[in-house]
């Protein structure tokens, strides 16, 4: 097998990213946008020692699976690699994703697995589009390459609009990126423009400018930043500028009312947030008199809807902007029973515990590189009756179940898919400790 070599193959499954998986001369290869069950001719693109990778050429015979995708731009895009599979399939192919992951990596076999659905599109209250030759639009997937998409099925309408509106000005050369978030009900919004650090101050004039045409354009806009940043591989830069409004976004979530601040990390998904949330409450069952831990707790939400069912809640999150917003969160629902520790969750948890603090309950809900060995061996160390762990990845979340079994037994997990037409899938686990470890 060899690089540009076209081959016919069959494909029999999908993996968790999407992709078609074939098997030829021994080798598993990974085929983009297509669909199991389907004969296809595609070029290798790519030859690894246990795997090759190819994209497609034709197909020779269609699945019965494969439906026409409803975004126009689904091909030039990239970004909604589902949208071939109708959402009966997508929860499906989420489904035995999740499931094999655990019996893989975290040798824990689930008999049941249930989903929850939500809508299909325009459920998302976040967009990026990045900005290249004056134009405002998606990189295509896996390239730097330009998808200028004003239509995109993900998004609220207005979003769209905005996208459209802003490519008909014209943008400051120094535009990185522009970023929207919106409340639950899209009737307040806020933006951000990030540009280069170098931006000049007649540039930085331009972006007022703009952001004064916006919010006449759309009154929905409440709050408009300026973002400089050195372009480091990280979203933003240290320095907002606010250009028009307020310097925050108010949303309200499961009751309670949040402020959002530009850096700020939100689920995008409020139906998907809300009820993941709920479950959390659900099967956290307090009665009043618990001490918990909210282990990467960014903005407070979760700690601050356990709190009120609580006697103390202690958050842990790395982001010190996260912190603040999560202090000030607090006082805006008139919460007492809390404390916010700014730092690595590894150094933190094992500092705790060490001077002898221990909880109750342990609420986990970890970036995509899942917990850090420290932050497991702290929580075994500590023995909090019952953990529950909130995932984006499932691969992670199986590997840190696969560290805690010998202590702590698997009693439910669900699946949320907060990104319909997407691979991505929220994973929620509930961990009791074991009888025998409680007499050890």
């Amino acid at each position: 097998m060899k690089t540009n070599e076209i081959l016919q193959m069959n494909i029999t499954s999908m993996s968790g990213e999407g992709e078609g998986i074939a098997r030829y001369d021994g080798m598993v290869i990974f085929v983009k946008g297509v669909v199991s069950g389907e004969l296809v001719n595609a070029r290798i693109t790519e030859v690894k020692k246990n795997f090759a990778r190819a994209e497609i050429m034709d197909i020779i015979q269609p699945s019965a699976l494969r439906i026409e995708a409803a975004c126009p731009e689904f091909a030039a895009c990239g970004g909604c690699s589902l949208q071939i599979l109708s959402y009966k399939d997508q929860l499906e192919l989420k489904r035995n994703y999740v499931a094999e992951v655990l019996r893989r990596i975290g040798k824990t076999p689930v008999s049941v697995l249930k989903i929850n659905s939500f809508e299909p599109y325009h459920y998302r209250n976040r967009v990026q589009w990045h900005c290249q030759d004056g134009k405002l639009g998606f990189y295509n997937q896996s390239s730097h390459n330009l998808a200028v998409c004003d239509s995109c099925l993900l998004l609220p309408q207005v979003f769209n609009e905005i996208q459209t509106f802003l490519n008909q000005q014209k943008l400051p050369v120094s535009l990185c990126h522009f970023t929207l978030q919106a409340n639950e009900d899209t009737s307040l919004l806020m933006a951000v423009f990030c540009a280069e650090a170098s931006c000049s101050r007649k540039e930085q004039q331009e972006y007022r400018k703009l952001a004064e045409l916006l919010s006449m354009r759309f009154p929905e806009l409440c709050s408009c930043f300026l973002n400089l940043s050195d372009r480091n591989n990280m979203l933003y830069g240290k320095d907002f500028v606010l250009l028009y409004g307020e310097n925050h976004l108010p949303v309200n979530i499961c009751g309670k009312k949040f402020l959002l601040y530009p850096s700020a990390f939100l689920q995008v998904n409020f139906a998907g947030c809300e009820a993941l949330y709920n479950k959390v409450l659900e099967w956290a069952d307090l009665c009043g008199g618990e001490t918990i831990w909210d282990i990467y707790c960014g903005i407070g939400t979760i700690s601050l809807l356990l709190a009120e069912k609580a006697a103390r809640v202690t958050g842990i999150e790395y982001c010190a902007p996260a912190i603040e917003a999560a202090k000030v969160n607090a006082k805006l629902n008139n919460s007492a029973n809390y404390s916010f520790l700014c730092g690595r969750a590894e150094d933190i948890l094992p500092h705790e515990v060490k001077n002898g603090k221990k909880a109750d309950l342990a609420v986990l809900d970890p970036p995509r590189a899942g917990c850090a060995p420290q932050v497991i061996d702290a929580l075994i160390s500590a023995a909090p009756e019952r953990i529950i762990y909130v995932s984006c990845n499932p691969a992670t979340l199986a590997r840190d179940l696969k560290l805690l079994q010998e202590n702590y037994e698997l009693q439910r997990i669900e699946c949320f898919d907060l990104f319909p037409q997407t691979v991505h899938c929220e994973t929620i686990a509930l961990l009791n400790r074991k009888q025998e470890d409680k007499q050890k």
